[in-house]
C-alpha cells in the first residue's frame, strides 16, 4: 500500500486530540494478507496534515531514489544535495512510529515538547479547527498542572527549611555536620524540578512510557521525601527529655524488651545511644546517595534529549535492542557511581571528610549507588507503567535499604567490630524475621525468575504458536510443581537456616511460636489471630459473591457489544467496516471484567451486560482500606495496652508476614502459575483503577506499607503509629467516596475535589479524637494535629503520586517537625 492511499481514520482523530483510544480485543481478528508500509504508518496524519505529509513524503522518496545511499531511517539520500532538512527527518521518524506531532505534544512524551513547535517546523503547519482546539486545551491543562506543581514545590521548600532549622535547634554536633549534604540534595532537587518544567524527565536509557505518568513534581518526591524523613529520624534519635516522636528505643538499659522479642545475641549488643545515632547517620548518607543518583539521571537524560533535539534526532533508546540498552545503562551506572565516589575521595583528601558521606566508606558508597541503580532498572522493566518517577524512587529506596540492612547484619555476625554499624534499626529478633520474610521473598523471586518467566510466556502465547500444542497443560503443571518445590527448598534450606544462625542457633519456628504465646495470658495473641481470621473470611466471602456476580454478567455472549478494531497497517476502508468476532467465554470475562467493570462510572456502572453492580470500583477499593482499619488499629492497641509496651511487637512481625504473602501472591498472579494464577488475576482485576495500569499490581503492597510505616520505623508516638491507618483507612476513604459522590470543584489539573479534601480533614481529626476517648493513643495537641491534617489534606488533593505510599511518609515527616504529643 502506498502512502498516497492513506485516509484519516478515527484513531488519527483521537491521537490528534491528545486522547488514547480504548483498548480492544484484536486477537480474534485474522492478520491482514497485505504487507504494511515499511516507512510510514497509513493513519499517521489527519485532515490537511495528511495531504501535506503524503506530498512531502512522495517528493522525499522520489528525490532519494536518484541516489544510491540510505540515511539512518532507511531512506536513500544524496550526500551532494542536502534536500532533506532536520525537521523533515524528525517528522519522518514520528510518522514511521505512527504518531502525529500534535499527539506527541498532547501526551508530553517527546523530548520535552511543550506547546509551540515553531523551532521544529520550516513553515507553519496547516491545522484544523479541532487540532487548534486540542492545542488550546493542552496549554490550559499545562498551566493548571504548573500551578499544582508549584503548590507542591512550596510545601517541599517549607518542609526543607523546617528540617534544617530542627537540625540546628535539636541536634548536636553529629547532626549539624549533615546540614551541608542535606542542603546540597535540596538544591539539586529543586534544580531538577525547574528543569522538569520544560522537559520530561526519566531514568537514563529508560523510555518515558515505562513510567505510569510524568508529573512536574516527580523530581521532588523522588529526591527529597525519603531523605528528609531520614533526616528528622536522625535528629529525633539525639537524647531529649521527653523523647522526640521518632526517637530510637532504649537498648542500653535494663528494661523489659518483650516488644522486641529479644535483642540479637551479637557481640556488643546492647549498645549505647551513640551507636544508634551513628547507625541513623549512615542511613541518612545512603539516602543522600539515592537522591543524588536520581538527580544525576534526570539532568543527564534531559541534557541528552536536548542535544538530540538540536540535531533533529529522535532519542536513540526508543529503537535500540534490549541488550544494547542494558549495556548503556550499566556503563552509565558505573559512571555515576565513580563520580560520587570521586567527590567523596577528593573532599577527604582536602580535609572536608565530615561534609559529605562521612559515615560511609568508599566501598559502601559504591555498593549503595550500584544496588539502587540496579533496583531502578529491574523495576522499570518488570513493572512497566506501574510507577511514577517519585513512586519508583521511593520503592527502590525501601528495597535497597532492607537489602543493605540484611547485608550489615550478616557481615557483623561474621566479623563483629566495635566501629561497625550492626543495623539501622534496633538489632532485635523481630528485625531478623522482617528481613527474612521481605528480603527473602524478593530473593526467592529473583532466583526462581527463569521458571516464573517460562510460566508467564507459556500462559500468554497462543496454542498454535507452541512447539507442542497438545502438551501445554502438562508443561504448565510441571513448571508449577518445579516452582513450589524449589520455593519450599529455598525457604527451609536457605532462609530458615539464616534466621537460625542469626538467633544464636535457636529454632526459628519454635521461637516465633513461643513469642506468640507470650503475655499475661497465653491466649491473648491467639485471640487476636482468631479475630483476624474471622474478619478476613467474612470480607473474602463478600468479595467472592461480588466477583461471581461480575463473572455471571460478563459471560453473557449474546449481550456483549461488538467493538471496532483499528489495527495499525490496516487500510482505512477495511478498518471502518471491520468488527471483532465474538470472543470466547474466558476472553469475555477477562476483557469485560478487567476493563469495563474496572473503570469508574458516573452512575453506578450501568452496562449492557446486566443490572448495575451495587458497588463501583472506587467503593470496592476503599473496602480494603476500611478492612485495614478494622484489622490493624485494634491489633496495635491490643499489643501496646495489653503488654504495657511502647511498641507493638506482634504487629511488627504480622505486617512483615502479610507483605511477604502479598509478594508471593503477586508471583503467582503475574506469572500465571498453575492452578491459582488465573484465578488471582481475575479476582484482583475487579479492584484496579488508573494507577494500576501496568503489568504488576502494587496498590495492596502500598496500602500495607503505608499502614505499617509507623510501626516499622519504631516511632515512640502512638498517634504516629496509627497515623498511616487513619490517613489511608479513614481519611483517604472518606475523601474518595465524598469526592466521587458530591465533588463539584476540582483541584487544578487533578481528579481530586475540594469536597473530598474537606472530608479527609474532618474524618482524620474525628478518628483521632475517638481513639483518644477509647484510650488507644496518648494525649495530643489539637492545634498541631489540625495543622498536620490540613497539610496532608493538601498533599492528598494536589499530588498525583499514589496516596497509599506518599501520605503515611509525609505524615511521619510532619509529625516529627510538628510534634502532636
Amino acid at each position: 500500500m502506498e502512502p498516497s492511499e492513506s485516509v484519516a481514520g478515527p484513531e488519527a482523530n483521537l491521537l490528534s486530540n491528545g486522547k488514547h483510544a480504548e483498548a480492544v480485543n484484536i486477537e480474534a481478528v485474522q492478520d491482514p494478507p497485505w504487507e504494511p508500509c515499511s516507512v510510514f504508518s497509513p493513519f499517521s496524519e489527519s485532515g490537511n496534515d495528511a495531504t501535506e505529509s503524503v506530498e512531502t513524503n512522495n517528493d522525499y522518496r522520489a528525490t532519494n531514489a536518484r541516489s544510491g545511499r540510505k540515511d539512518r531511517f532507511g531512506f536513500e539520500t544524496d550526500s551532494r544535495k542536502k534536500t532533506v532538512t532536520a525537521s523533515e527527518r524528525r517528522k519522518a521518524s514520528m510518522r514511521r512510529q505512527g504518531t502525529t506531532l500534535n499527539a506527541w505534544q498532547a501526551r508530553g512524551d517527546l523530548d520535552g515538547f511543550r506547546g509551540d513547535d515553531s523551532e521544529l517546523m520550516d513553515s507553519p503547519p496547516v491545522r484544523s479547527r479541532s487540532s487548534r482546539a486540542a492545542n488550546t486545551e493542552t496549554q490550559l491543562d499545562e498551566s493548571k498542572s504548573r500551578i499544582r506543581a508549584f503548590v507542591e514545590a512550596a510545601l517541599f521548600f517549607c518542609v526543607s527549611l523546617a528540617t534544617v532549622a530542627k537540625m540546628r535547634a535539636k541536634g548536636d554536633e553529629s547532626v549539624r555536620t549533615k546540614i551541608f549534604e542535606v542542603g546540597l540534595l535540596v538544591t539539586l532537587g529543586f534544580l531538577c524540578f525547574f528543569v522538569h518544567l520544560n522537559a520530561t524527565c526519566t531514568i537514563w536509557a529508560t523510555r518515558v512510557k515505562f513510567l505510569r505518568k510524568t508529573d512536574i513534581s516527580d523530581a521532588l518526591y523522588a529526591m527529597l521525601l525519603m531523605p528528609l524523613l531520614m533526616t528528622v529520624y536522625l535528629v529525633d534519635s539525639v537524647p531529649h527529655h521527653p523523647p522526640l516522636p521518632l526517637a530510637s528505643p532504649i537498648i542500653d538499659m535494663k528494661v523489659d524488651t518483650r516488644w522486641r522479642s529479644s535483642l540479637l545475641p551479637l557481640n556488643g549488643v546492647p549498645r549505647s545511644a551513640n551507636d544508634s545515632i551513628k547507625a541513623r547517620r549512615a542511613m541518612l548518607d545512603s539516602h543522600i546517595i539515592f537522591g543524588l543518583v536520581i538527580g544525576i539521571h534526570i539532568l543527564a537524560t534531559t541534557w541528552y534529549r536536548r542535544q538530540n533535539k538540536r540535531r533533529g534526532y529522535h532519542l536513540q533508546v526508543e529503537n535500540m535492542p534490549g541488550l544494547t540498552v542494558l549495556a548503556y545503562y550499566v556503563a552509565f551506572a558505573f559512571g555515576v557511581t565513580t563520580f560520587i565516589a570521586l567527590i567523596k575521595a577528593l573532599l577527604y583528601q582536602a580535609g572536608y571528610a565530615d561534609w559529605f558521606l562521612s559515615d560511609l566508606t568508599i566501598l559502601q558508597t559504591a555498593m549503595d549507588a550500584l544496588l539502587f541503580q540496579s533496583s531502578l532498572y529491574v523495576w522499570t522493566r518488570i513493572a512497566r507503567q506501574n510507577f511514577t518517577l517519585g513512586e519508583l524512587s521511593m520503592a527502590c529506596m525501601f528495597n535497597t535499604l532492607f537489602a543493605k540492612e540484611a547485608i550489615l547484619l550478616t557481615v557483623y555476625k561474621i566479623a563483629p567490630q566495635a566501629d561497625k554499624v550492626i543495623s539501622y534499626r534496633t538489632p532485635s529478633a523481630l528485625l531478623v524475621y522482617q528481613l527474612a520474610l521481605m528480603v527473602g521473598m524478593l530473593m526467592v523471586g529473583l532466583i526462581l525468575s527463569p521458571i516464573l518467566s517460562l510460566s508467564r510466556v507459556l500462559a500468554q502465547r497462543p496454542t498454535h504458536r507452541l512447539r507442542w500444542p497438545g502438551k501445554r497443560n502438562l508443561h504448565r503443571r510441571l513448571l508449577a510443581i518445579s516452582f513450589f518445590v524449589l520455593f519450599v527448598l529455598l525457604v527451609f534450606g536457605v532462609i530458615g537456616p539464616w534466621v537460625w544462625w542469626m538467633l544464636g542457633k535457636r529454632n526459628p519456628y519454635l521461637y516465633i511460636a513461643k513469642f506468640t504465646l507470650e503475655g499475661p495470658y497465653w491466649w491473648f495473641r491467639l485471640a487476636l489471630l482468631a479475630y483476624w481470621g474471622l474478619l478476613c473470611n467474612i470480607a473474602l466471602l463478600s468479595l467472592q459473591l461480588m466477583v461471581n456476580r461480575v463473572w455471571q454478567y460478563a459471560t453473557v455472549g449474546d449481550q456483549v457489544r461488538m467493538q471496532m478494531v483499528n489495527r495499525r497497517g490496516m487500510p482505512s476502508d477495511l478498518r471502518s467496516n471491520t468488527q471483532s468476532a465474538i470472543p470466547s467465554a474466558s476472553q469475555r470475562a477477562a476483557n469485560t471484567a478487567a476493563s469495563r467493570f474496572a473503570a469508574a462510572s458516573a452512575e453506578g456502572e450501568e452496562t449492557s451486560l446486566g443490572p448495575a453492580i451495587a458497588v463501583n470500583v472506587n467503593g470496592r477499593r476503599k473496602f480494603f482500606h476500611m478492612l485495614a482499619v478494622l484489622l490493624f488499629i485494634p491489633g496495635i492497641a491490643w499489643d501496646v495496652r495489653t503488654f504495657s509496651l511502647t511498641q507493638p511487637a506482634f504487629m511488627h512481625v504480622a505486617f512483615s508476614a502479610a507483605f511477604a504473602l502479598f509478594i508471593f501472591g503477586e508471583y503467582l498472579r503475574y506469572c500465571a502459575v498453575y492452578p491459582v494464577g488465573a484465578k488471582l488475576h481475575f479476582f484482583l482485576s475487579q479492584f484496579l483503577d488508573s494507577k494500576d495500569s501496568g503489568l504488576v499490581i502494587l496498590s495492596h503492597l502500598y496500602l500495607l506499607s503505608g499502614c505499617a510505616a509507623g510501626v516499622w520505623i519504631e516511632s515512640r508516638s502512638a498517634v504516629l503509629q496509627q497515623l498511616g491507618l487513619l490517613v489511608l483507612g479513614i481519611g483517604d476513604s472518606c475523601a474518595s467516596l465524598v469526592g466521587w459522590r458530591y465533588g463539584r470543584f476540582h483541584w487544578p489539573q487533578s481528579s481530586k475535589t475540594v469536597e473530598g479534601t474537606a472530608a479527609f480533614l474532618v474524618s482524620v481529626m474525628a478518628s483521632v479524637c475517638v481513639l483518644r476517648i477509647l484510650r488507644m493513643v496518648e494525649s495530643f495537641s489539637m492545634t498541631n494535629l489540625f495543622f498536620i491534617s490540613s497539610l496532608l489534606a493538601i498533599v492528598e488533593g494536589v499530588s498525583e503520586q499514589n496516596d497509599n505510599l506518599v501520605l503515611p511518609l509525609t505524615g511521619l515527616l510532619l509529625g516529627s517537625l510538628i510534634p502532636v504529643s
